[in-house]
């Protein structure tokens, strides 16, 4: 094996196929690829990086234990697609869809999603078909359609409940924020009487047990201090001026 670094800034298009024992870390500070594309391909490493295509922005085939943090992605079509892929890591990601899907999985399972912000203007934001076994929490998840849709398959949209702050600034790390534009979204409309920025209650995601965020993110509650400030004059010291 060996370790290969490829700047971004240096090129418009980044395809690797067969890598499957060069690791390798992509990275750029300014720079704006159109597509990166990975078949049969393990262990590369991306971040930093600002991804932006008129069609599919990052695709994944056949390729398992990459790790991507940090980037900015944004597509005319899906943001993110994995096809046949395993044991993948996204997290800090900006991805934004304007036409399609912001995440799509198809037969990939165990993928962790965790500490992004996902969107798409016209479509569902995150949809898994005949994937199971994925680990997705702490993620803004803002859809036209819906926040999610699952086709099929089993996931897990939760971690165990720890200190924050979480990804809309609430004070807990649990599940999702589901969200929608219009601001129905499950998370936007949800009971948090506590204030604790998890709702109340649980989000059966398909409606049939399947599929359940158990700490569910609520919009953060800002609370205010009743309590009037104390004021003390030093100078003069009768109080008078």
């Amino acid at each position: 094996s060996s370790n290969t670094v490829i700047n971004a800034d240096n090129y418009s298009y980044i395809g690797l196929v067969n890598c499957n024992d060069i690791y390798t870390n992509i990275s750029g500070s300014s720079s704006s690829l159109h597509q990166v594309i990975l078949a049969n391909t393990n262990y590369v490493i991306i971040s930093g990086v600002n991804i932006s295509s008129l069609s599919e922005a990052l695709f994944l085939f056949s390729s398992s234990y990459n790790t991507f943090s940090n980037n900015t992605i944004t597509a005319d079509s899906s943001g993110v697609s994995l096809f046949l892929s395993y044991y993948n890591t996204f997290s800090n990601n900006n991805i934004t869809s304007t036409g399609s899907l912001g995440a799509y999985l198809y037969s990939s399972s165990d993928n962790t999603f965790s500490n992004n912000i996902i969107k798409s203007i016209n479509s569902y934001s995150l949809y898994l078909e005949h994937s199971s076994s994925n680990l997705i929490y702490n993620n803004l998840l803002n859809g036209s359609t819906e926040p999610v849709y699952i086709e099929s398959g089993s996931n897990f949209w939760n971690t165990t409940l720890t200190s924050g702050p979480n990804i809309v600034g609430g004070p807990y790390i649990g599940g999702n924020f589901y969200a929608t534009p219009d601001g129905d979204g499950f998370s936007e409309t949800c009971t948090d009487s506590n204030n604790d920025g998890i709702c109340d209650s649980f989000y059966d995601i398909l409606g049939d047990g399947s599929n359940i965020d158990y700490l569910p993110l609520a919009v953060p509650t800002l609370l205010s201090d009743s309590t009037p400030p104390s004021i003390q004059i030093l100078s003069p010291s009768s109080g008078l001026w």
